[in-house]
Order: C-alpha cells, then structure tokens, then sequence
C-alpha cells in the first residue's frame, strides 16, 4: 500500500511542481520585509478581524438538484475583504440542505490546493446531507470562478512566490468562513463547524483559532506549516528555489508566516471538539506537523489512516469517521 500511495503523491505533485514552475512570481525580499513590519504591527484579531455582516445566502439560493434525502442549491455573496482582483471579491458555494432534521449541525466544507470544481468534495457534502448535516462548500480565494482573468488555472494566485499574497489569500478565506457562520449561528438553534482539506484544512484551523463559536472541527492533512512544506515537500520545490534564489531564508519565511501559521494560537474549541486526520505516507504534509498541532492543542482526537496525501480522498472510512464524529459532538 506504502509504495503505491507514494508513487500517487509523486506523480501528482510532479504535475503540480511543473505547472507551478511555469506560473512562478520571483519574490522580492524587500516586499517580503516591508510585509512583515505591517502585520507585526498588528495584533491577530486585528489581522483577522470578524466580518460583521451576515451575508444574504438565501436570497441568491438557486436550486439545482433534489433527492430523497437532500437538496442541492447554488449561491453567491460579496467578500467581506477586498482584493484587489475583483473575479476573487464574490464568494460563491453549493449548500447541501438535509431533509431529515431541520436544526441539523453544518458542516463548513474547505477544499483543497489547486481545486479547479467540486468534483471529490462535493462527495463529502453529499454523504452529510444523506447522514442529516447540512454541508456547505465555499469556493477559496483564487479558485475556481474566482480566478482572476490574468490566472492560467485555478488557485494559481494563492501561492506563487509572493508571500504577502498567499498569507491574505488565508486572512480572505477565513474572513470568508466567518461570514457563513454568521449566516449558520442566525438561526442560534443550529451547531457549525468547519471540516478543513490539505488547504482547506490549513483555513479551518485559522478559524478554529479564531472563532469561539464553532461547535466542533475537522482539520483533515491539513496544511498547517506552510513553511515546513515549501521547504520540505515535493509538493511546492519552484516555489523554494524562487526563494533561496531571492536571498529569503527558511527562519525568514517561518517568521513571517507565523501569524498564519496554527500551531502558535490555541483554539478556541475544547480538544473533544476537534479531530485531526493525517496520512501515514503523506509525502506532501509531513505527518509530523500534524503531531506537533496536536501537541500544541492539548491533544484532541486524531485519527491515522495508511495513506497519502493524495490516496486518502478515495477513502469512504474516512468520510464515516468525520459523520460519526460529528454526530458524536453535537448529539
């Protein structure tokens, strides 16, 4: 299982690696330290502040499927942060609304690193709605319909050598979270909560430290070292040279992205509240970084699966863990 795993992982981050290298921005240290003077200036729930608005998702709701057990609807809303692409400023999702208990808990769902459609995670949604939780999965910043006309595909504009990019991308996508749960927690009687992929999971985690209202989280190979991964992993290695080439050292980048970076905040969830997943062979997210999260979070649940970064998305084990998870946090 190990090798073929792996040789998945390989195949698809070479793929990654080699469209990255095409579309890669030289970074520019001296932005990079400018950068870094401005957030330090600023305490993280400055950084991060709340969005104070509930967004109109019911309005823009439009109906594209119904099943027995579920309905699927499309929506839109404006981006409580503006960047400066305005393809990225309308955030827009799919709710899977359950038909089998109206005060069901949801489930925020956030997708992976380079997502180009729903594809897999829509897969997710589908198998809440059936189990009776609400799923609701946003599109990132840069992906997707959000991809700005000067973007070659989709998440091209997260991560591309300009560290100042890629960490308000996370200050986007979780500001853009927070404004679903202010749509969810509108109606006080429903729980939320956020189940984070790879990227996704690096998002949930931010929110996970941010927002107290959560009721539980999901934080699945998440990417929670950003720094350990642009130089550790085969996943990103153009992005890495970029810059080395650029002069930035390794103890620069981890300084400036520590405000984004999980491990240095506690959550404001209980442990009980929260499962890690990680893949034994995840050649992309080193599984140590998940340990060291779950150290620093005082130990919440996690699972181990024996797979990789990539092979776990084929896993149905690991779609029932995360419902029965849910089901056991939130009654």
């Amino acid at each position: 299982m190990k090798p073929l795993a792996q040789l998945l992982d390989r195949i698809v981050f070479g793929m990654m690696a080699h469209r990255m290298r095409d579309s890669i921005k030289q970074p520019q240290r001296q932005d990079m330290i400018t950068y870094r003077a401005f957030i330090q200036q600023q305490s993280p729930d400055q950084f991060f502040a709340a969005p104070s608005v509930t967004p109109a998702l019911t309005e823009s709701f439009k109906r594209i499927r119904t099943t027995e057990h579920y309905d699927v609807f499309d929506f839109h809303f404006p981006s409580a942060y503006t960047s400066p692409w305005p393809e990225n400023n309308t955030v827009y999702g799919r709710y899977f609304k359950t038909k089998r208990r109206p005060t069901a808990p949801t489930a925020i769902v956030l997708h992976g690193w380079l997502a180009f459609s729903y594809v897999w995670f829509a897969a997710i949604c589908r198998h809440l709605a059936k189990a009776g939780i609400h799923a609701v999965l946003i599109q990132l910043p840069y992906h997707m319909r959000r991809q700005p006309q000067q973007s070659q595909f989709s998440g091209q504009f997260t991560i591309n050598g300009q560290l100042e990019r890629s960490i308000e991308m996370i200050r986007q996508a979780v500001s853009d979270t927070r404004s679903v749960i202010n749509w969810v927690k509108s109606d006080a009687s429903s729980p939320v909560g956020v189940w984070g992929i790879s990227l996704g999971g690096w998002v949930g985690a931010m929110v996970t430290a941010l927002d107290a209202r959560l009721d539980f989280s999901i934080l699945m190979i998440p990417a929670v070292r950003p720094d350990d991964i642009t130089w550790h992993s085969p996943l990103v290695p153009p992005l890495k040279q970029a810059l080395q080439a650029a002069g930035i050292t390794y103890e620069e980048l981890e300084d400036v992205l520590k405000i984004a970076m999980p491990k240095y905040y506690r959550p404001q969830l209980p442990p009980d509240k929260i499962l890690l997943m990680k893949s034994q062979y995840d050649l992309g997210i080193r599984p140590q970084t998940v340990d060291e999260l779950w150290e620093a979070w005082g130990r919440p649940a996690m699972h181990s699966y024996a797979h990789s970064h990539m092979s776990i998305i084929f896993s149905r084990r690991v779609i029932q863990d995360g419902i029965n998870f849910i089901r056991q946090v939130t009654g």
